[in-house]
């Protein structure tokens, strides 16, 4: 048995997701655990449906289990939110490879990249922008280009910068797991363009709240399950659904509560509690709080913290193991698990929050992000979707 690991949103799961998937198998994996953001995403907004129906698709087009990448790890940083994710995968005992797919396609040159963002000069530099007024992702580029001109380019790439965190992440939690990379095709990320049957998560999310054309970018399955909840609401507005009750909890907030937030750093904490008194709508919140040094990403991160309760105490070790859905090999990962991965392992929110301790009090936290999520469906849920959502299995 040869399992790869693969970090990953699928927000929702489309073409360029199964077309990964079918390399990392075809690289030599016998099968895959996919560990997956919960109802909140990395840019800081909820999913565009919920964390079981991803979960399904999944397990439904090759997953063998999908795992939850816990919640303040799910809406962090690029550096974070990889060191979140390989942190759990190293947690199973089982993963030989983390499979991810870059622009670049080489994992020689993606660790190359390693290397110049890790170089002290290049840190150096990199602080000093930050500290003049540069944005982080800007000031890495920039800080790299003076060192390292060759590799600057690279580094320019979304999916790129994300895997040079993944490798790094590996670095630092020592892990054995052996990196591999697939070349993505199609659109780039956030493109609005669409390339060979595959169009980016940002252009598909946008044609199903729009209603419009999408068959050619999923899975048919996946196709079929988006036109059901759209008819049912069960597809999320985002924050403009629930930005009142944003708004109030901001302004519940203290300056120092504001500069207690993660990603709220050099002024941002500020910032977000000037403007979050004038603000009359989370969009304008959004771009009144936007300048040169806090894109628009670090801002959604940090009102999303601020709503979700996220504090820097919640960047932790994982203390439970939390299936979303088995697919069709799952069963086998599983019992591989019993012998070499210490930590509990359930899909039953009820199970894990009798654990006690920090497990039942990131669990709460889980619990609490999907009644907030539910609420920024068209068709509001009632809270406890946690609690009596049952386990999928292919």
């Amino acid at each position: 048995m040869h399992v790869a690991g693969i970090i990953a949103e699928y927000n929702p799961f489309h073409n360029g997701h199964l077309f990964h998937l079918n390399e990392t198998f075809r690289m030599g994996a016998t099968h895959v655990v996919a560990v997956m953001s919960g109802n909140f995403t990395q840019r800081g907004e909820p999913a565009i449906i919920s964390k079981f129906e991803r979960a399904r698709m999944a397990a439904a087009h090759g997953a063998d289990l999908v795992i939850e990448l816990p919640l303040a790890y799910a809406t962090a940083s690029s550096e974070r939110f990889a060191f979140g994710a390989v942190s759990v995968l190293d947690t199973l005992g089982v993963v030989e490879l983390l499979s991810f797919a870059s622009e670049s396609g080489d994992i020689e040159k993606l660790s190359s990249a390693l290397d110049a963002v890790s170089d002290a000069r290049v840190i150096r530099r990199l602080k000093q922008l930050v500290e003049i007024g540069e944005n982080y992702p800007s000031a890495r580029s920039k800080a790299v280009e003076v060192f390292y001109p060759e590799t600057a380019s690279l580094i320019h790439k979304p999916n790129n910068i994300l895997g040079v965190d993944y490798l790094k992440a590996l670095k630092k939690t020592g892990s054995r797991i052996y990196p591999v990379t697939v070349k993505r095709k199609g659109a780039e990320h956030d493109s609005d363009n669409e390339s060979e049957g595959i169009a980016s998560a940002g252009r598909i999310r946008e044609l199903v709240r729009e209603r419009g054309y999408f068959s050619d970018f999923v899975p048919q399955e996946c196709e079929l399950s988006l036109l059901d909840l759209d008819v049912s609401g069960g597809i999320s507005e985002g924050m403009p659904r629930i930005e009142s009750a944003v708004l109030m909890k901001l302004r519940g907030l203290s300056r120092e509560d504001m500069n207690r937030l993660p990603d709220a750093s050099t002024g941002l904490g500020d910032r977000l509690y000037n403007v979050s008194r004038e603000a009359d709508t989370i969009e304008t919140l959004y771009n009144s709080a936007k300048t040169k040094r806090y894109t628009m990403s670090r801002i959604k991160r940090a009102v999303a913290a601020a709503l979700l309760d996220i504090t820097g105490e919640d960047y932790i070790p994982p203390s439970y193991i939390r299936l979303l859905a088995i697919g069709p090999n799952g069963g086998d990962i599983l019992r591989a698990m019993k012998r070499k991965c210490a930590l509990p392992v359930s899909g039953s929110a009820t199970e894990l929050s009798k654990l006690g301790g920090l497990a039942a009090k990131m669990i709460s936290k889980e619990c609490a992000a999907t009644d907030i999520f539910n609420l920024t469906l068209r068709k509001r849920k009632p809270a406890g979707e946690d609690f009596t959502s049952k386990l999928y299995t292919v």
